[in-house]
Order: C-alpha cells, then sequence, then structure tokens
C-alpha cells in the first residue's frame, strides 16, 4: 500500500485525540445532567447545531481547497490551546462557570464538524482505491477503539470508586482502592495536551497525492454552488446520501443530548452508567468495523443500510416500553454496529463515486441536511412535555419512527445504488 507511513501516523494522531475528545463529550453533558440542568444544555446544543448550519458549508469549501495535512494541523492546534487555556483557568480559579464548559462544547462539536470530512477526504487522497474497503473499515476501528476506551476511562473518572462496595460500568464491585472522580478541568487538561500529542504526529506525516485536484480560483459562494451543481447532475446520489445520514442523526442525539437524560430521568442510574453505555457503543461499533465486511459481503449497500437502520429503529422502540440498564447496553452495542456499519457501507460507495476534488464540499450537503434535522428533533425534544420522567423516552419513540421512513427510503434506492455498484 502505497503512503502507509502517512497513513499509519494518521491513524496515531486520530486515535490518540479521539480518546480525550470522547471523555469531554461524555463529561460534559453528564455534568449538565447531575446539576439539574439539561435544559440549558439543550439550549447549548441547540445553538451549536443552528451555528453549525453556516460552519458546515463553509468548513466543506475548506477541506476541498487547502492541503488536508495543513487543515487537520489548524484545527488540533487551535482546539489543543483552546481546551488546555479552559483547564489550565479552571484548574487556577477552583471550578468553571457553566459558559466555560459550554464553550468548550461547542469549539470541540465545531471541531468535530470540519475533522471527519477532512480526515475521509484526506484518506480518500493518499489511498489507492483498491483499498478503499480496508480502509473505511480500519478507519470505524480504530476511532471506535478510541471511543471504547474514551468511555472507560470516563467512567472511573467521572464517578470514581470508594473502597469497598461500589459500582463500576453498572456493576456492583468490592473495590480495595478509593479513586476520587475528577473535575471536568482536569479532564480538559487531559484532553488538550493530547491534542497537542496529535499536532506533532500530523506534523510528522509526508505523502504523495494519489487523485488529481486542480485549484479552483473561486468564490466561497462560487465553490459552494459547484459541488451543489455536481449534486444535481447525480441525484440518486444525493438522496442516497441523505437517507444513509439518518441513521447518524439520531446516533449523535442520542450520544450528545438524550442518553445522559435516558440514564438519569428513565432509568435513574448514575454516571457510571452512562459512561458504560457510551463504552458498549463503542464496543458494537469495534466489531462492526473488524466484521461488517465480511458479514454483508454482497454489493447490495442500500439494502444493507436499510437492514441496520431497521433493526436500530426497533431497539430504540424497545427502549420506551422497558426501564433496564441490561437493554441500554445491548441496545447501544446494536447502534454501535448499526451506526459503525452504515458508515462503512456509506464511505465506500461515497469514496468510489464522488471525485475527490467535490468529496468535501459534497460530505457537507449531505451533513448539512443531517443538521437541518437534527435541529428540529432537537426543537421538539426541548418542549417540557419530553423533560419530564414519565414522558422523556418517548423521544425513542420518535427516533424509531423516523429511522422506519429511512428504511423504506434506502430500499427504494437499493436499484439505482446496485446498478452504480455493478459498473
Amino acid at each position: 500500500m502505497k503512503n502507509i507511513r502517512a497513513i499509519a501516523f494518521l491513524f496515531t494522531a486520530n486515535t490518540i485525540s479521539g480518546i480525550a475528545q470522547g471523555i469531554s463529550m461524555i463529561a460534559i453533558p453528564w455534568h449538565f445532567s447531575r446539576t439539574e440542568d439539561m435544559t440549558r444544555f439543550g439550549i447549548i446544543y441547540g445553538i451549536s447545531t443552528i451555528i453549525s448550519l453556516f460552519w458546515v458549508p463553509y468548513s466543506g469549501t475548506l477541506v476541498d481547497k487547502y492541503n488536508r495535512k495543513h487543515v487537520f494541523q489548524a484545527i488540533t492546534i487551535i482546539s489543543g490551546l483552546f481546551t488546555l487555556c479552559m483547564g489550565l483557568y479552571g484548574t487556577w480559579a477552583g471550578a468553571l462557570d457553566w459558559w466555560m464548559i459550554a464553550l468548550v462544547f461547542l469549539f470541540t462539536f465545531f471541531n468535530y464538524n470540519i475533522h471527519y470530512p477532512n480526515l475521509y477526504a484526506f484518506m480518500q487522497e493518499i489511498t489507492e482505491k483498491k483499498y478503499y474497503g480496508k480502509i473505511s473499515s480500519y478507519l470505524e476501528v480504530f476511532g471506535q477503539l478510541a471511543s471504547a476506551l474514551a468511555g472507560a476511562t470516563a467512567a472511573l473518572l467521572l464517578s470514581g470508586v470508594k473502597k469497598g462496595q461500589s459500582s463500576f460500568l453498572g456493576l456492583p464491585i468490592n473495590s480495595p482502592i478509593e479513586i476520587e472522580p475528577w473535575p471536568i478541568q482536569k479532564i480538559f487538561l487531559m484532553d488538550g495536551a493530547t491534542y497537542v500529542i496529535a499536532f506533532l504526529l500530523i506534523s510528522c506525516i509526508q505523502f504523495t497525492p494519489l487523485t488529481k485536484r486542480s485549484k479552483e480560483f473561486m468564490l466561497l459562494k462560487d465553490r459552494l454552488i459547484s459541488g451543489w451543481n455536481w449534486l444535481m447532475e447525480h441525484k440518486k446520489i444525493l438522496q442516497f446520501g441523505i437517507a444513509s445520514y439518518l441513521l447518524f442523526g439520531t446516533v449523535m442525539l442520542v450520544s450528545f443530548y438524550l442518553c445522559a437524560s435516558y440514564v438519569s430521568l428513565h432509568l435513574k442510574m448514575e454516571g457510571d452508567v452512562y459512561a458504560t453505555a457510551e463504552m458498549f457503543y463503542s464496543v458494537g461499533a469495534l466489531l462492526s468495523g473488524l466484521f461488517i465486511r465480511y458479514i454483508f459481503r454482497n454489493r447490495e449497500t442500500a439494502r444493507n443500510i436499510a437492514i441496520l437502520t431497521f433493526i436500530t429503529g426497533a431497539f430504540y422502540f424497545a427502549q420506551h416500553f422497558f426501564q433496564s440498564v441490561g437493554l441500554l447496553f445491548v441496545s447501544m452495542i446494536i447502534l454501535g454496529i448499526s451506526n459503525a456499519g452504515v458508515r462503512i457501507l456509506r464511505v465506500g460507495f461515497i469514496f468510489e463515486n464522488v471525485p475527490n476534488q467535490f468529496y468535501g464540499r459534497v460530505n457537507a450537503v449531505f451533513f448539512l441536511s443531517n443538521l437541518i434535522i437534527r435541529s428540529i428533533f432537537i426543537g421538539l425534544f426541548a418542549l417540557p412535555f419530553f423533560l419530564k420522567e414519565e414522558n422523556f423516552s418517548f423521544t425513542y419513540v420518535i427516533m424509531a419512527g423516523v429511522l422506519a421512513l429511512a428504511t423504506i427510503w434506502c430500499l427504494r434506492l437499493s436499484k439505482f445504488i446496485k446498478m452504480k455498484e455493478s459498473v
């Protein structure tokens, strides 16, 4: 494989920073949940999503315009310095105000919005076409390995472990040692430090582009229009991109917004259960990265995505009716398997059918459509009706309905997708 050393450095940097990012993005919702301030966090999440409606299209043009290595260097060092400063201030002051914690969330959220489009575009640029399927699987494996480690570590850091009879990963244990819970500013310090490490690793990358990208001397508006025009010429790919992204939209809602409240309001459990649920999600995604290409050896991508989407919707529906920690953990494993599997299948198809020249902008359109849908549901789920303990689980029923529609949409597109794959 060409550029193997560059790919190894990129995987390593992405994994290291992903662990700390994952811990922060688990810790922040739980912090607001424990302080009974989820309404405020819902507003923060809603604001971040609305701002992303403008940031995502612009970030897509940056991915297509600039050297993708330089984009990675910029976002890692900026995010690292900001998070470190917040951690240092919180350590000096003894605590962080809610709005400071919210700023770290916003910074990390916006980092995600450019990080992953840039990651996939960079991988497409430096990977031979025959390895696209393997690379998309490896990206998922390493990314979810980082998230699984983040979930396990977050369980320790958020709740700590008491000496004697205690609880860890939702299970009773008899611990001979005591681990104090970390304050959130200490978690931010660790997060910021790993950004810096990632920056140093990315700086070591040397690569030879394997796809041609011509320079585009045009304004931002014109670059956006050129990406949209390409999609208008390939409308079935546009529909497929939106339909296959709906599962991911519900995953973002669960991971960053709903799961913390589901654990505290519906299950009435503590932070270690919430962190463990996130870890089980990552374990499921890790298993998917290892085996999904063998389970779905046929090339009926749209139909396979429809199957995974339907299964996930069924588990969402079940979570409304049962108050079970075991069901939550199983559901999160299924969610991890399905979302990672859909992403691997979708990324492989898009790698093969979208020119690298337009990859950032095309992916931004898919993500933007998903953001709009998520914004609608965030506004809906922030209504007082859903914030009551007895009503909160209805959010999962609504998401199950959305995935039922996505299943039907993918099945209707399956004939076209199969035709494209046979070319």
